[in-house]
């Protein structure tokens, strides 16, 4: 009886409660805590194998970040200097993101608004609107893409010329899942096209 409570003791402070700290890192990387530490790195069997190998995972997540935050940079400064933006919208929810740009572009501040396709929709002419409208709508339901020249009105009031392109994606069934595009401002082209005529 003695040597069983033994061997279960040392089965629990050998093997189940290293596991259970692996666990909690794991759950605490899910999270968002890449700092968690992890117990066990320097055992040598498979609970000091599993310590390994979460500690590679947080550093190739932690190099992965840093490239994508770079990136993201990047496609930011990118956009400011191209005057584009890019933007998707959820099929399903209807839900719209948009990048930076897009946002400078209709003179906003991202941390101003969260986008909703119906401010998006209000932000354009009246009299280009309705096809805002439809290419949007036979887009999701048809798969088309589309491109269009349009104008979208600034909260101030001042009036931009846009080209906007989106494509679609579609899910394994076929069906559109959502909407890709980019909105450039043009509105400096569009002015030297009228002095030229």
């Amino acid at each position: 009886l003695l040597v069983a409570a033994a061997t279960g003791w040392l089965v629990v402070r050998q093997v189940v409660v290293p596991i259970e700290a692996a666990t909690g890192t794991m759950r605490r990387f899910a999270a968002g805590d890449m700092a968690a530490p992890i117990e066990g790195l320097k055992r040598e069997n498979e609970i000091g194998d599993m310590a390994r190998a979460l500690a590679e995972f947080r550093r190739t997540t932690a190099e992965h970040a840093q490239t994508l935050t770079a990136r993201n940079r990047m496609l930011e400064l990118a956009e400011e200097l191209s005057n584009f933006g890019h933007w998707g919208l959820d099929a399903k929810t209807r839900s719209l993101r948009w990048s930076r740009g897009v946002f400078l572009i209709h003179g906003g501040k991202p941390e101003a608004l969260t986008p909703t396709l119906e401010a998006a929709y209000a932000s354009f002419h009246p009299e280009d609107r309705l096809s805002v409208e439809k290419a949007v709508d036979d887009a999701l339901a048809n798969g088309t893409i589309y491109s269009l020249d349009v104008r979208i009105i600034r909260p101030e009031g001042m009036i931009r010329n846009v080209e906007m392109v989106a494509r679609p994606e579609t899910g394994a069934d076929g069906t559109v899942v959502a909407l890709f595009g980019v909105v450039r401002d043009i509105t400096r082209r569009k002015k030297a096209e009228e002095e030229l005529r």
